[in-house]
């Protein structure tokens, strides 16, 4: 009991403010301790999975390139096969004369200088055990009798599965390519083409892997290496390690130690030619991202911190100070003092004490406020009213004016061009991204209208539209947008007269908008610039092809990549503009 009184005692001499002070700033702080804890963990967790996403996108990217690249290795190695005289020479079972020696000779050595990237071109004949080919270093073909050739892993694979890739013993090579031709009639390998690569195309793959010690492995369907971007940790004899990341390997990564260092390795597999293409990322570049975020969040709640000790302070004063202002007040009223007001809250009591004591000074308060809002409802009334006098609506009443003149004055034609402006000046100051496909094709009809105007017979246009899709909604000014492009290049230089088609039509849960024309149509390297302009859904800063491109740039972000704009075009032909987007009723979120 005694210890109870003297804590009670000592908590009696500290203040109140103190006492709340450090309760609340205690509270406070443990909710920042527990809420950075949090966010360092889901931090952690969303940058790894961030960085994986992004590998493994990069990788199938990458990997679809390898394999096309494969694919013209083994387009190459066929060539033979395609020249008469050259395929008889391979299909006999006779002894070469000189002049097919010489004839095979020439041939592969116009293969050879056909690719810039080939450090040896070989074709071994297994009938007659000759192997014809040149290396880098020699001077001119050779033909020489090779009986070990038929001895070497990539024959026997070869022969067998009809390609072999398989690493390479020289520096600055990429991989061996092993190719067998066959004998048609029956399906026996009559040829071998062997020919080793360089490192060109590797060096243009790993552009993308160079920054913060990251760097690619390549290997064969066996886990052969057939290219490794950093030899010191990974080379030929590596085999062990790439044991342990299959058996480790997640489905969308695993993690592996290398010398004291630690990577993610991300991986995508050729289906065709079972390729493996490693990406190994150093932990490094992860942990400091994570770091990073993680000193923002420590900043973030720091200053959140100090803001709460602040507003702690805030709310004691608010408690406590109540409490000797109004006896301060109380003072001044016993002094005669009725011009000061009693400012003070915190809780109903104190409210409640100060309340009537105010009530005089807070009614003429509020009379004051009154005729002060008063006074800005008038000022604010002025502003709408200037305000009005530049609306834009200001603008198409004018014009309705002058159509009603031009009708009076009996100008039929200037009144039906002013009467499709100002109703194009109304369709595009109201507000949305999303029309009907009815409302957009009235706002194209005032367009071409207007267009006709200008081009007469030059012009025409036929519309064929779906009844069931007038209802659904599309961009604005989408459909003016690719009319607009048919008019202004599909006549030309020398202006010649088109027709453009506009029609539409609902397939698998698809609106197709297609705008066809019979003008100059595209060149195909424009084709091709537009095209790739397309893919980069960037919004265009040049002088050509803007209108087009930003379309497509607005259909990606109010779609969400889930719209296309298709071109075809054939130049002195035709032009085709396909827009294909979700048939929708409602605008969607996005």
């Amino acid at each position: 009991m005694k210890r109870s009184k003297r804590t009670i005692r000592f908590f009696n001499y500290i203040p109140l403010w103190a006492q709340l002070f450090i309760l609340m700033t205690f509270v406070f702080s443990m909710m920042i301790v527990v809420i950075l804890f949090n966010n360092y963990s889901r931090n952690r967790k969303t940058i790894l999975n961030t960085e994986v996403i992004t590998s493994n996108r990069l990788l199938a990217l990458e990997i679809e390139n390898l394999e096309q690249y494969i694919s013209d290795l083994t387009y190459f190695s066929i060539q033979p096969c395609y020249d008469t005289k050259l395929s008889q020479i391979l299909n006999s079972k006779k002894a070469l004369n000189t002049w097919e020696k010489s004839y095979i000779k020439n041939q592969m050595r116009a293969y050879y200088y056909s690719r810039n990237d080939l450090t040896a071109y070989h074709m071994y004949l297994i009938q007659q055990g000759i192997n014809f080919g040149r290396n880098q270093d020699d001077q001119k073909m050779s033909a020489h009798i090779d009986t070990s050739m038929q001895a070497s892993n990539g024959f026997q694979i070869s022969t067998k599965r009809n390609i072999a890739i398989l690493p390479t013993s020289e520096d600055d090579t990429f991989l061996d390519f092993y190719y067998s031709i066959i004998r048609i009639k029956t399906r026996k390998p009559i040829a071998v083409i062997n020919f080793t690569v360089d490192t060109t195309y590797v060096k243009s793959l790993i552009k993308n892997h160079q920054d913060n010690g990251e760097f690619i492995c390549i290997l064969n369907e066996t886990n052969d290496l057939l290219y490794s971007g950093n030899k010191e940790l990974i080379d030929s004899k590596s085999t062990t390690i790439f044991e342990d990341i299959s058996k480790q390997f997640s489905s969308n990564y695993s993690t592996i130690a290398l010398k004291d260092k630690t990577f993610i390795v991300t991986c995508s597999v050729s289906d065709l030619y079972h390729l493996k293409l490693l990406s190994f990322t150093p932990m490094t570049i992860i942990d400091t991202a994570i770091n990073n975020a993680f000193r923002i969040s420590l900043l973030m709640g720091l200053l959140v911190w100090i803001f709460s000790v602040l507003l702690i302070t805030a709310i004691i004063r608010l408690t406590t100070i109540p409490l000797s202002t109004l006896a301060n007040n109380l003072r001044g009223v016993g002094n005669g003092d009725f011009t000061s007001t009693v400012d003070i809250g915190g809780n109903r009591e104190i409210t409640n004490l100060s309340y009537d004591f105010n009530y005089m000074i807070q009614h003429i308060d509020e009379l004051i406020k009154k005729n002060y809002l008063s006074e800005i409802n008038e000022k604010t009334a002025r502003l709408i009213a200037l305000e009005a006098q530049l609306n834009p609506h200001f603008l198409y009443n004018t014009l309705q004016v002058i159509s009603t003149e031009a009708l009076i004055n009996d100008q039929p034609r200037i009144h039906k061009m002013i009467t499709s402006l100002a109703s194009i000046l109304r369709y595009t100051i109201k507000g949305g991204d999303f029309v009907s496909l009815q409302a957009e094709m009235d706002y194209v009809s005032h367009y071409i209208l207007l267009q006709k105007m200008r081009l007469d017979d030059k012009l025409t246009v036929s519309i064929q539209l779906d009844a069931n899709t007038l209802h659904l909604l599309i961009p604005k000014i989408s459909i003016q947008t690719l009319v607009e492009n048919s008019i202004q290049h599909a006549m030309g230089n020398k202006d010649n007269a088109i027709h453009i088609t506009i029609t539409s039509k609902i397939k698998d849960e698809y609106l197709t908008i297609i705008v066809d024309d019979d003008g100059c149509g595209i060149k195909a390297d424009y084709l091709q610039t537009l095209k790739e302009e397309f893919s980069k859904t960037l919004i265009s800063q040049g002088n050509t092809g803007i209108g087009l491109i930003n379309l497509n740039s607005r259909l990606q972000l109010l779609y969400s990549n889930k719209a296309k704009l298709i071109i075809n075009s054939k130049e002195d032909v035709y032009t085709s503009i396909t827009l294909l987007i979700p048939a929708i009723e409602e605008v969607p979120y996005v």
